[in-house]
């Protein structure tokens, strides 16, 4: 009632979430269980006083994104399953006693619930990924983000219970293969067979979403204004940059008794000059993000969008030996080469033509120059 419909994005935010889940299961195959935090959710309960044995129903004032995202997801885990034959323990059921998903909307997203929960694959592949007539090809704009989202995390399950890949090869090239996973291609599927190691990762799986994925929930009270509560809590929201995200990420792996000495370091970054607003071609973006994004093209050599900076982060050091240390050494050492290059110069600095690139609207230059700046201290 108080939600936009579903608007999360494959590269943009189901990628990263898949990756965290997948990551959260094979800690408890690992038997370190660690959980994954989902954040707040804020509901408002439909019936106050419900009679004894009525289900409880709620509005979802804030977190309906985090909430149909895992739904897609368990919706996912029990249709490969079914699909498979493979029995799970203790399921619950998706849908309530009318037969309708338990998850409602009054978006158009409800039609699509419905349509997971009752059609197979195929028969959600032959009503939306159609090609068009004159292009033979599927229009991707015209398949509703749900469906794409609940494609991409069924197309992953069964990629693993087929034994096709493992759940770690999987975690790796999230990124790179997105987008064969929700289009609707599934033929690779068919060169895999499910075995008991395919039973045991998807009730492990299940175990770890029904478990291990965690919400905080605020239900308002008798006299709460749902209206009034949703508008503060959407209206004044400032963003955080990948940079916050990418610093979170590493003093989390910090000794504690180095956080302190680490972050006298990264306090460069955390200057308001890197948030002001600077244009890059058509781009207008914080500077923070335009150094970041120069950073992990200069250090993996990979060209790199803005829309999912923090995973492209993520990705690029779990693919290194983890030195948290030396990693912030590097993007200070990195920040202060990219202030010098796009700050204007005086003519008898050293950086003096290098700063034109950025006066002149030249910033592709930019990684390269980063990368050489860098090459040129090792020489020293």
């Amino acid at each position: 009632m108080y939600q936009r419909g579903y608007v999360w994005d494959i590269d943009k935010q189901i990628a990263g979430f898949w990756t965290d889940v997948l990551s959260c299961y094979l800690s408890r195959v690992q038997n370190q269980n660690h959980h994954h935090y989902m954040g707040p959710i804020v509901l408002d309960e439909r019936v106050k006083s419900p009679q004894p044995g009525e289900v409880r129903e709620y509005n979802i004032i804030d977190g309906q994104q985090r909430i149909t995202t895992s739904f897609l997801l368990l919706a996912a885990c029990v249709r490969c399953a079914d699909a498979l034959n493979l029995k799970l323990v203790e399921q619950i059921s998706l849908q309530s006693q009318s037969g309708a998903p338990r998850l409602t909307s009054l978006s158009k997203d409800f039609d699509c619930l419905k349509e997971i929960l009752q059609l197979n694959l195929n028969q959600i592949k032959q009503k939306y990924y159609v090609k068009e007539p004159r292009a033979k090809k599927i229009n991707e704009t015209s398949i509703p983000k749900l469906i794409q989202t609940y494609v991409f995390f069924y197309n992953h399950i069964q990629i693993i219970c087929r034994r096709l890949r493992s759940a770690e090869e999987v975690l790796e090239d999230v990124m790179e293969n997105s987008r064969k996973y929700y289009m609707g291609d599934d033929s690779f599927l068919q060169l895999g067979q499910p075995n008991e190691d395919s039973h045991l990762f998807i009730q492990t799986f299940y175990d770890t979403l029904i478990n291990k994925l965690e919400f905080v929930s605020i239900v308002l009270e008798a006299g709460d204004d749902p209206q009034s509560i949703f508008e503060r809590m959407n209206d004044r929201v400032e963003p955080l940059l990948a940079v916050d995200l990418i610093k979170n990420y590493l003093f989390q792996r910090l000794d504690p008794k180095l956080i302190e000495n680490i972050y006298e370091t990264w306090r460069t970054l955390d200057s308001d000059l890197w948030r002001v607003k600077i244009k890059q071609g058509r781009i207008l973006k914080q500077k923070a993000e335009l150094f970041v994004n120069a950073y992990l093209i200069a250090r993996t050599g990979q060209p790199k969008g803005f829309s999912n900076l923090y995973f492209d982060f993520k990705t690029y050091f779990k693919r290194q030996p983890e030195d948290v240390p030396n990693e912030v050494d590097k993007l200070i050492q990195y920040a202060h080469a990219y202030d010098r290059i796009t700050t204007e110069k005086a003519p008898n600095d050293p950086l003096f033509y290098a700063s034109r690139f950025g006066l002149w609207d030249m910033s592709a230059v930019t990684p390269l120059l980063l990368a050489i700046n860098e090459a040129s201290a090792s020489v020293e």
